[in-house]
């Protein structure tokens, strides 16, 4: 129903929305509080409320449909009373009504109750706080006490002395082993540095590798390093290999089609600034396209003239393979 999306809009900045001859919704302001059994500041909220004894029309549901569908006074509560009345009847019939976004309205033996929604009423200007859990001061003793436990180490001799070193090496038959006492915190904070320590190794042996084996297959790729002088040593003495210059040459642009009639040509880009057209031709051009610009005050990126359309046609399938050519489009000159 189109009322249930008014009355949940108009709640958005409104504490109390009438519905005529049926209700009202009324919103309560909750503020920021702490929960002390769960240990959490929750945020200010808003809870919502359902009162059938307040029903008389002000206004503000009706001048929200007028302003929505550009309707007249008259006809915007009959509207609205007519949907007043679908929901009584689904009230009746069902016991229930689900004012989605809102809440669920209950009916019963001539009581109404109304359940909030669980997710809260939605209010901007409270929009994004979250509850804040935070320790009490118990809770932090408690975890600082836990953190200086103490665990004894034990140091025993690593091999078992015969008896007729027993006397020699311990002064006494019942002496103690040593016992060493170590905080957990600090054998936390030592197995972080060691961790650290390995990771740092890990991953800068295997780099170091890596750039080894790069520069040596750089060099096999441009001098020829490694095939050239293994055959040179076992065939012939050693001879100065000299690497030759290889230059490259630049592909040619192909030239775009000419017709002696030129009716019509093929637009590439259009809508845009001088500067912006010089740069699409220019990054046509390094593609192979022969681009040019047509027009000054309009300018339009433009490949090649054509005597009618099918052979403008027939020039865009050879080039569908490129992205550019999936949006052109032929224009007669």
């Amino acid at each position: 129903m189109k009322i249930v999306k008014h009355i949940e809009s108009l709640l958005l900045n409104e504490n109390s929305v009438i519905v005529p001859g049926f209700g009202c919704f009324m919103a309560n302001p909750l503020t920021a509080r702490f929960d002390d059994v769960e240990n959490v500041f929750l945020p200010p909220s808003r809870t919502l409320g359902f009162n059938p004894r307040v029903n008389i029309n002000d206004s503000l549901l009706v001048q929200s449909y007028i302003d929505t569908y550009q309707m007249s006074y008259p006809d915007a509560e009959k509207e609205i009373m007519r949907e007043v009345e679908d929901i009584k009847n689904a009230l009746y019939n069902n016991g229930s009504f689900d004012f989605k976004g809102v809440g669920i309205l209950s009916y019963s033996n001539g009581e109404y109750d109304f359940t909030p929604h669980a997710s809260g009423l939605l209010t901007p200007s409270i929009y994004g706080m979250d509850a804040l859990e935070i320790n009490t001061l118990e809770a932090l003793v408690a975890a600082e006490k836990s953190d200086e436990t103490k665990v004894n180490a034990i140091l025993k001799p690593s091999f078992v002395p015969s008896e007729e070193k027993k006397k020699s090496i311990f002064a006494k038959e019942d002496d103690e082993p040593i016992v060493i006492t170590i905080k957990r915190s600090t054998i936390r904070k030592c197995a972080t540095a060691a961790a650290v320590v390995a990771i740092s190794v890990l991953s800068v042996i295997p780099m170091k590798y890596a750039a080894t084996a790069m520069q040596d297959v750089q060099l096999a790729s441009v001098f020829n390093w490694k095939s050239e002088t293994t055959v040179v040593e076992k065939k012939a003495p050693a001879k100065k290999v000299v690497a030759k210059k290889v230059v490259a040459k630049k592909p040619e642009t192909p030239k775009a089609p000419e017709a002696k009639e030129a009716n019509y040509t093929i637009v590439l880009a259009a809508g845009i600034s001088m500067d912006g057209a010089k740069y699409y031709a220019e990054e046509l051009v390094k593609e192979g396209v022969a681009a040019t610009i047509d027009g000054e005050k309009s300018p339009m990126v433009v490949f090649g003239t054509y005597a009618n359309i099918e052979d403008a046609k027939v020039e865009i399938a050879k080039h569908l393979d490129n992205e550019k050519f999936k949006i052109a489009w032929i224009k007669k000159i």
